[in-house]
């Protein structure tokens, strides 16, 4: 019908940030990541279409936390679980294991490319680090 619609969502909404990760799993979509312009973030909110509802779906880590990034990618893997993979920002800590983090020569903040991989199960709420093996594709 090419018509937009504006409806009323209520709990608190995704802050607006840009160059996240987005995904719809059922009738939930998930966002994680992005940047406001000056920060970056490894938050992971949802909103249920059902419902109309916002939440904040901070996962429980069962290893490392993602980064704070941008620019990463996220897929669906069966129906209960989404993975995050890659991105640019800045990088946690500790590197993970078996993961590269490539500096950006170009800035002097510390930012650059990672590719680590993690998975998080939407029905137990927790995100543990993926070990890869093999030689990983270039960030």
């Amino acid at each position: 019908s090419e018509l937009w619609l504006s409806r009323e969502t209520t709990g608190p909404p995704h802050p607006g940030l840009y160059r996240h990760a987005s995904l719809l799993i059922g009738d939930v979509i998930y966002f994680f990541g992005g940047l406001d312009g000056k920060t970056y973030y490894n938050s992971l909110h949802q909103l249920d279409l059902e419902q109309l509802m916002w939440r904040n779906a901070q996962p429980r880590h069962t290893s490392h936390a993602p980064m704070k990034k941008s620019a990463c990618g996220m897929v669906s893997f069966g129906q209960d679980k989404l993975v995050l993979f890659a991105g640019y920002g800045i990088p946690s800590p500790r590197v993970h294991p078996g993961s590269i983090f490539i500096p950006n020569k170009r800035v002097t903040d510390g930012r650059g490319w990672c590719n680590e991989v993690h998975l998080f199960h939407t029905k137990t709420g927790t995100m543990s680090y993926q070990p890869t093996t093999g030689t990983p594709p270039p960030c």
